[in-house]
């Protein structure tokens, strides 16, 4: 994982912290991330951090009864890994 990838990682993580157990629609996510850093993260960059953040399990993706994408959740490792990453 490269520095940029940890950044994007580490702000989604904080974020849906922040919501305390809320899910949250993958575009609000990657919206929320690019009012945190800067420069923003093209689509392409948010798609491979959250792949390795759901990958690596620090977060829970169901999909969406309505509409499209998924609704994403910060998972107990997660909440571990995002202390990790301070």
């Amino acid at each position: 994982m490269n520095a940029r990838e940890q950044k994007i990682i580490k702000v989604m993580l904080d974020y849906l912290y922040d919501r305390d157990g809320a899910q949250v629609a993958e575009g609000i996510l990657h919206a929320e991330v690019n009012l945190r850093i800067s420069p923003t993260a093209s689509l392409g960059e948010f798609n491979a951090a959250l792949k390795k953040a759901d990958d690596s399990g620090w977060l829970t993706g169901v999909i969406a009864r309505y509409g499209n994408g998924k609704l994403w959740r910060l998972s107990q490792l997660g909440e571990a890994t995002r202390l990790e990453m301070q």
